[in-house]
């Protein structure tokens, strides 16, 4: 798969992500050293929340309260910009852990650009069994393409701010 730019990639993975209920932050990036390309980004990995190794077993005497379990989860998406095009060179979806269903209001925050309609549509999907891929065709489909997340972004931040200004 190529994309236009980082951004788009990223935006990609994080809406599988949220179809299929985990969370993607950005976890490396590398740049360059030569000096004629201004320390650019050339490379970027994303992967699930969960990676890392889980914390060492705590004493008796310490709270036992867990922000964040981490699994040492292999799910990784990597994207390297080669000639002004960005494509994935790794992808791995393999969890090592349980994904919650349930937990599906809280990754909400993290997309804003989800208008009420997609989510509501997300949640009838998903509670017919449909795939996550087939969830991500539909959607795209209706959006004119997985690029236009960005744009309705931005128009809906300048909606809102001349409503603002109206009154």
């Amino acid at each position: 798969m190529e994309c236009k730019d980082k951004d788009d990639a990223h935006h990609f993975f994080n809406f599988y992500a949220f179809l299929a209920v985990f969370q993607v932050p950005i976890t490396h990036v590398s740049r360059t050293t030569h000096k004629k390309q201004n320390n650019e980004i050339f490379r970027v990995e994303m992967k699930c929340k969960c990676h890392g190794k889980p914390p060492k077993k705590k004493t008796i005497g310490e709270e036992e309260e867990e922000i964040q379990v981490k699994t040492n989860c292999q799910v990784v998406m990597v994207v390297k910009e080669n000639k002004g095009i960005w494509k994935i060179g790794k992808l791995d979806l393999d969890h090592n852990h349980e994904l919650w269903p349930q937990s599906r209001n809280q990754l909400f925050s993290g997309h804003k650009y989800m208008t009420d309609m997609e989510k509501a549509m997300i949640r009838t999907l998903n509670d017919n069994n449909i795939p996550t891929g087939k969830m991500i065709s539909i959607l795209s489909y209706l959006r004119g393409g997985l690029t236009a997340l960005q744009q309705q972004q931005q128009q809906q931040q300048h909606s809102l701010s001349i409503l603002s200004k109206l009154g």
